[in-house]
């Protein structure tokens, strides 16, 4: 383990002396920051905290943002997947669409594996 007078001067030796962190709060595992750092020695003021705040602000709404476009194009491609799944299941074993999606779940719940994964079996053996 590292102490923090051997980080100090690791820091040092690359020529930073001053150095400003502010967590981001995404709601993400693991957190994350922004680190502003400097080779002037204690060069950060209450002016730079605040600006540093209103850029930790903006980047963590933008990773939100980030996160929430993966989440919504995750969930169209899962519900393409599993509407193509109930169409084979329809057309197979001439049902409907409320009875091809019932037999989905009934599957994915008694195998306990997700939806879209049987979803995608049935997809691949068309």
């Amino acid at each position: 383990m590292t102490s923090r007078e051997d980080h100090d001067a690791g820091a040092i030796e690359r020529g930073v002396y001053s150095s400003l962190s502010f967590q981001l709060c995404t709601h993400k595992k693991g957190g994350a920051a922004l680190n502003l750092f400097s080779r002037v020695p204690q060069t950060f003021d209450m002016h730079t905290e605040t600006i540093g705040a209103m850029l930790a602000t903006q980047a963590a709404i933008a990773i939100i943002a980030s996160d929430r476009h993966t989440q919504f194009e995750s969930a169209l491609a899962s519900r393409d997947l599993i509407g193509q799944a109930k169409g084979i299941i329809m057309e197979r074993f001439k049902i409907d669409a409320v009875a091809a999606f019932e037999m989905l779940r009934k599957l994915s719940q008694t195998s306990n594996e997700k939806l879209t994964s049987i979803a995608q079996r049935v997809v691949e053996t068309l």
